[in-house]
């Protein structure tokens, strides 16, 4: 007879999850502006893009990462990083991607392939009103930003907001401004003719200082 020993594979304790869960809670997704050069027929124009930045996938994680614009699930393991960054670059500018990250114990641990957590991350988009000559003078303002992450909106709904906005009736976000009270409205009037008072102060204290000195000198002159 022959007798085949019962081996039980190693179970994924508490302990181990435990600290594969703390891994996986350093696991992060940034995302900054890029330019690329991109060769035509007759040009070189410099591409703005995304460069996508997964940090601290160790040996014992992996990450599976897609968005809601037509990325499919990539894969990505801590062999894949270059010094201690997974990298890749995302080309589409023009809309909102949602990133997803989910993120895997991988096979150098007893809980392979069991997720641990989900990271989620938005890309904003191009603001197509961004280079309008208004915005020159107003870059502060929520809807002249080069890139945005609020919904499309027409050329008339601009142009409101920014009247809105030059006027003072909402702030640099698109809030309503909080109407001033009378001793704020003096502040700000004070501050913005403080020159205007201040010369007709000097013009004026000069002008009384010069009949007094006059009227002065008469009376003695009169021995008065």
């Amino acid at each position: 007879m022959m007798f085949v020993p019962n081996v039980k594979a190693a179970e994924c304790s508490y302990s181990e999850q435990a600290e594969l869960n703390r891994k996986a809670g350093n696991v992060k997704i940034n995302y900054e502006v890029i330019t690329e050069k991109e060769e035509f027929d007759d040009m070189t124009v410099d591409i703005e893009k995304f460069k996508i930045t997964i940090l601290n996938v160790t040996e014992d994680l992996y990450v599976a990462v897609s968005n809601d614009r037509g990325l499919a699930e990539k894969v990505y393991y801590s062999s894949d990083a270059k010094d201690g960054e997974i990298s890749f670059v995302w080309e589409d500018t023009s809309e909102i991607a949602n990133f997803t990250v989910d993120v895997y114990a991988s096979g150098q641990t007893n809980c392979g392939s069991k997720k641990l957590t989900t990271i989620h991350k938005k890309t904003p988009r191009y603001n197509e009103y961004y280079d309008r000559e208004i915005c020159n003078d107003n870059e502060e303002f929520y809807l002249c930003q080069k890139y945005v992450t609020f919904s499309e909106i027409n050329s008339n709904t601009f142009l409101d907001k920014m009247e809105s906005y030059i006027s003072g009736e909402i702030n640099e976000e698109g809030k309503p401004t909080p109407e001033l009270s009378f001793m704020d409205k003096v502040i700000n009037f004070l501050d913005d003719y403080k020159w205007f008072i201040l010369g007709a102060v000097i013009i004026g204290g000069g002008a009384g200082g010069y009949i007094y000195y006059r009227k002065s000198k008469k009376q003695r002159e009169l021995g008065l």
